[in-house]
C-alpha cells in the first residue's frame, strides 16, 4: 500500500511539473505525424535548431528582466537551464527523443508567456484575450455563414460579425489602435457574438467557448503560486508518512485535494477555464491551508 501511495504521490508531482499543451497560452498541443525514421529525425533536427534559437532569445530576455527586478532567481536560473535540456535531447527520431523535445517545447512556451507576464502584464492579458476571441470567431463562422445563407441571421447582424471579425484581425496584427479600453471591448464584441452563435445554432463547444473567460497573468500567477506550494507541502507530508510521523491516510487526503489542482492547472494552460474552474482554484486553496493547519504545517500561511 505504502508503495503505491509513493508512486501515485511522485505521478501527482510529475504532473504538476509538466503538464501543459504547448503555448498558453495559445494552447494548441504539438502533434507529430506518423512519418518514416529519417524523416523524423530531419524534422526534429529542424524543431530542435528552432528551440535553440528560442531558448537564446529568452535568456536575453531573462537576463534583462532580472536586472530590472521583474523575475526572481528561481525564473532566472530556470531559464538559464534550459540549453542542459535541449543538449540532453538525442538526434535520433527516436519517441523518446520527441517525447522529450515536446516536454521541453511545452515549458518553453511557458516560460515566454512568464516573460511577457513579467515584461508587460496588461499586455500579455490583451494578447491572450484576442487570441481566444478570434479561435471563438473562427470556430462560430460556420454556423454564422450557415444561418445568414438561411435567412436566420439578419444581413445587419452578418455585417457587424465580419465587422467584429476585422476589428479583431486589426488589433492583433497592429492595423488597429487598441486604445486603454480594449479589453471592456472585447468583451462586449465577445458578449453579441455569443448572442449571434446561439441564434445560429452553433454546437455546444462553441458556445461554451464563447462563455469563457480569457486566462490572465493573475491566473496563471496564482496557479503557479498554488502547485508551488502544494509540492512542498507534498513533499513535507511524505516526508513525515516515511518517519511515522503521520498515517498514510493523512497522504492519500492530500492527494485527492492534488487531483483538482492538476485539473485547473490543466485548464490554465489550455484556456479552457470559466468561473467554476477559478472557483474550483479558491477551494483547493482553502482545503490546503485547513489541511495543513491541521498537520501543524507553517506552509499554511502561504494557502489562503
Amino acid at each position: 500500500m505504502k508503495k503505491y501511495i509513493r508512486i501515485t504521490a511522485a505521478a501527482l508531482a510529475l504532473m504538476l511539473a509538466v503538464s501543459g499543451c504547448g503555448d498558453n497560452k495559445s494552447n494548441n498541443e504539438e502533434k507529430e505525424p506518423a512519418v518514416q525514421e529519417d524523416s523524423r529525425q530531419d524534422m526534429l533536427a529542424d524543431r530542435l535548431d528552432e528551440l535553440g534559437a528560442d531558448i537564446t532569445s529568452l535568456k536575453q530576455r531573462a537576463e534583462e528582466c532580472y536586472d530590472k527586478g521583474l523575475i526572481d532567481e528561481d525564473k532566472y536560473n530556470e531559464i538559464m537551464q534550459l540549453d542542459d535540456m535541449l543538449a540532453d535531447i538525442g538526434s535520433d527520431g527516436t519517441d523518446e527523443n520527441i517525447l522529450k523535445y515536446n516536454q521541453l517545447k511545452n515549458l518553453i512556451d511557458e516560460l515566454k508567456y512568464d516573460l511577457s507576464a513579467a515584461e508587460d502584464p496588461h499586455k500579455t492579458d490583451e494578447d491572450t484575450a484576442l487570441t481566444s476571441l478570434m479561435e471563438c470567431i473562427e470556430q462560430s463562422e460556420e454556423s454564422i455563414v450557415g444561418a445568414h445563407d438561411r435567412g436566420v441571421l439578419p444581413d445587419d447582424r452578418y455585417e457587424l460579425f465580419n465587422q467584429y471579425k476585422a476589428e479583431v484581425k486589426g488589433y492583433i496584427d497592429g492595423t488597429a489602435e487598441r486604445g486603454d479600453a480594449l479589453l471592456d471591448r472585447l468583451a462586449e464584441i465577445r458578449s453579441d457574438i455569443t448572442t449571434m452563435a446561439s441564434q445560429s445554432e452553433a454546437d455546444n463547444e462553441t458556445i461554451d467557448k464563447l462563455l469563457e473567460e480569457p486566462v490572465t497573468v493573475e491566473d496563471n500567477t496564482e496557479m503557479e503560486e498554488l502547485v508551488s506550494n502544494y509540492l512542498e507541502l507534498q513533499s513535507e507530508v511524505q516526508d513525515k508518512v516515511d518517519g511515522g510521523e503521520l498515517p498514510e491516510d493523512k497522504l492519500v487526503e492530500l492527494l485527492n485535494i492534488g487531483i483538482d489542482v492538476v485539473k485547473v492547472k490543466e485548464a490554465l494552460q489550455t484556456g479552457d477555464i470559466t468561473d467554476e474552474t477559478r472557483q474550483t482554484m479558491r477551494d483547493s486553496s482553502a482545503k490546503l491551508k485547513t489541511y495543513a493547519e491541521g498537520i501543524g504545517s507553517d506552509k499554511a500561511q502561504y494557502f489562503e
